[in-house]
Order: C-alpha cells, then structure tokens, then sequence
C-alpha cells in the first residue's frame, strides 16, 4: 500500500467513525442518558487522528491552546489529587489561564499549609447562555427590553422606525460552555462524580478531557489519557508532565504541594509505591526548593492535642489476632465528641496505626456517623485487597476499601472480622 493510499484510508475511517460518534452521541445526549461508550468512539478517533503524538504531547497542546480549564480533583485519593491539582493550577494560572477547581472530597486538615488560593467547588457550574442573533447592520435595533409574567420571560427587540423584523431574521443558539478543557486527576470514570456528572452530561461529552491517573483501572475517558500505573501517583505523573513541558515550571510555589502529594502517598517513601522513580522525581523537586521540611512537620510531627485523644481512645480498643495479623477497633460518635474531633481524620488516624506496627498488618477501622456505621479496611497487598473485597464487599480508595455498614448492628461487624481472618488465613498472602 503506497503512502498516498495509507493517508486516504485513515482519513476515511476517521471520517466514518467521526460520523458515527456525531450521530450516536446526538441522540443519546438529547434524551439525557450520560453514555460511557462514547468514549470508545472518541479514543479511536483520537487514536487515529494523532498517532504522531504520544499521549503528553497531546495534552501539551490542549493545555497551550485552551483558556477556561476545570481541574477536577478525584475524592478517593485527595491527599494526591488536591496536591496535584493545586501545582497544576498554580503553572496554568502563571500561564494567563483561567482556572476552576473541583472536588467532591474534602480538603484534610494537614494539608493547610499549601496555602490553596483557589476556592475548591463542590459542584460544577457549566450552563450554557442562550444566544439571540440578529443582523443589526441590517435590522437596526433601538432598544432591547424583557419582562415576566406568570412565570414566562418575554424578550421585547424594538427595531428602529421604518424597520421590519421578520421571524426568519431572528436565530437562537447555544453559546459553547465556559470551559474548553477538563483536567482530571485520579478519576476512574466519570460516572464517579454521580450527580455532578448526570447533570452535565453534554459539557463532558463535548469538552476535551485529559485524564491523569494511576490506577489501572482508570476507563481511558479521555481524548487524552496518562494513566501510569507503575508511577506512585498522580502527584508523581504531574510532576514528570510539568517537568518535560518544561522544567523552569516548577517553582518552589509548585514543588511543594507536588512534593506533599508523593509523600503523603507513599507514606514518606515507606511503602510498597515507592519506586526507584518516585525517589528520581522527589530529589527533582527538593533541587527545585520544595520545602520537605514542612510537609513532613505537618503531615507526620503536628499532632493535636484533639487527635493524639482520639489516638488513645484507639488504642485502648485496638484487637489483634496474630495468627492472621489483623488489627481492629470501633470509634463510636460519642469517642469522637469526647477528643473534639470528627471521622474526617480518619485517614491519618489509619497513618499512626501503620508507623506503630513494625510487621505487614491488615487493619479494619469502624467508625460511627450520624447514627450509622462505616469501616475502612486498610491493605497494600493487591491480592489480599482483591480476596477481601469478595468475601465483604466495598469500594476502593487506594489501598483502601470502604464499606457503608449502615445500622448498628455489632454482629455485622464481627463477621466482617471473622470473614477477613478466614480470608488471610487461606490465602496465606
């Protein structure tokens, strides 16, 4: 096949499968169904189209050429994405983007050190105006006028005297959504942002989307996907993509909150995603003035008073089974009233739990909220995390599962226990 020949082809599936995308999405949308095939469609377009290009120079020129970006945090690993998204924010901004951050998580208290000078949304604000045109060069209009009435809103366009305007001289559009690119970071699906992602369907549909993560399991949503799962983290991504667009990015005002990301993820380089990059990328950052000292005060040293309370209650809790190394305990609402704190620490409580424990633990922390129960089963074992997952179910955050317990019923809890004892026990992982 000549080299002409090749061109006409590829150009020819691009425009087929562009038809077919066009046309499938067209009727889907209008009925208000969000539809994850679509980006099926879109992948092989882009694949096609700019096969030149690997995925961080595409989205190098979606980043040069966009204006208006929604930086998206995921909720599941804010530690990561919050950091990142703040450092990516901080680049685009110094580049006269303008920038909206979005998250459904909350930011964790140890993380106010970063100094975020963006307000993080907890919803999504994409509404479209609706355009009324008109040729005034030849329809010259005098005034423009509206009012309500029993609910309805009249648009009053007074023309110019000896001036006809005709229904055909008038068009209603659309006007293009405010942002021209959606940034995610440690985002599986869009569907994970439920209800924000139902109500704006179309804007995900029809903006451009680079998605960063480094979970495997990440759908490949995007027009642009770097997804690395052998990297630590999102943190770690953005720093090696802000890093090869170029390096004078990386200020001290962006190493930092990079910096806090992988550390915080890899539990200051102790954990089993630390890899011999993760340490290349930190020593980068550090000759970049990240400020390690810090982040480790206040993400490892600054305990309050509140927390090291709760603390104790923990530990006056804590149950061990040797056999299988499993380690649990129940905080009840009354426990966190009585330190001053709330299940938001949570996550740094499971933090001290691993520092204290020189040998592979799998940990199961209950927690009460508003008259239910919660539990936060902790494992850096993949397999292990897979096998438990079977047995009792919960959603991943991480090395995290999370199950929504519901009642208080104290049985449900000791089969859960019972369950994963019997789990690590055969498995012998």
């Amino acid at each position: 096949m000549t080299a002409k020949l090749k061109c006409a082809t590829l150009l020819g599936y691009t425009n087929q499968l562009t038809n077919r995308t066009h046309e499938y999405s067209r009727i889907k949308v209008r009925g208000g169904t969000a539809i994850r095939e679509n980006s099926r469609f879109l992948f092989a377009i882009q694949f096609v189209t700019h096969v030149a290009l690997d995925a961080y120079q595409q989205a190098y020129r979606h980043l040069g050429n966009s204006k208006n970006i929604l930086v998206v945090a995921g909720h599941k690993e804010i530690e990561d994405t919050f950091p990142a998204s703040i450092a990516l924010a901080r680049v685009l901004t110094k580049n006269k983007k303008e920038i909206t951050l979005f998250s459904s998580g909350s930011i964790p208290d140890h993380f106010s050190f970063l100094e975020n000078e963006y307000m993080l949304h907890k919803a999504i604000d994409c509404a479209q105006d609706i355009v009324i045109s008109l040729d005034a060069s030849k329809k010259p209009v005098k005034q423009m006028s509206y009012n309500r009435d029993a609910g309805q809103l009249h648009i009053h366009i007074t023309p110019e005297s000896g001036t006809r305007i005709e229904e055909q001289d008038v068009h209603i559009s659309l006007a293009k959504f405010n942002y021209d690119l959606i940034v995610t970071l440690g985002l599986d699906d869009l569907e994970s942002l439920g209800e924000q992602f139902e109500r704006n369907a179309s804007f995900f549909f029809e903006t451009p989307i680079i998605a960063i993560d480094k979970n495997s399991s990440n759908e490949r949503y995007g027009q642009v996907n770097i997804v690395e799962p052998t990297l630590s983290s999102c943190s770690e991504i953005t720093t090696t993509l802000l890093t090869n667009w170029s390096e004078d990015l990386i200020t001290k005002e962006v190493a930092t909150p990079l910096l806090a990301g992988i550390i915080a993820t890899t539990n200051n380089f102790q954990n089993a995603r630390t890899k011999p990059n993760t340490l290349h990328e930190a020593a980068r950052l550090m000759s970049r003035e990240a400020n390690q000292q810090e982040i480790i005060k206040y993400l490892f040293k600054m305990k309050s008073f509140e927390f090291l309370k709760l603390w104790g209650i923990a530990m006056s809790k804590l149950q061990y089974r040797e056999d299988s190394k499993l380690a649990w305990f129940t905080l009840e609402k009354s426990d966190f009233q009585d330190s001053g704190t709330s299940p938001k620490i949570i996550l740094s409580v499971l933090a001290e739990l691993k520092n204290n424990f020189a040998t592979p633990t799998v940990f199961v922390l209950f927690w009460e909220a508003e008259n239910s129960y919660s539990a936060l089963v902790h494992t850096p074992h993949e397999e292990q995390r897979t096998l438990i997952a079977k047995s009792v179910g919960g959603e991943r955050h991480g090395n995290n599962l999370v199950l929504a317990l519901g009642s208080q019923d104290v049985s449900r809890r000791e089969k859960i226990i019972s369950d994963i004892s019997r789990v690590l026990e055969e498995s012998g992982v």
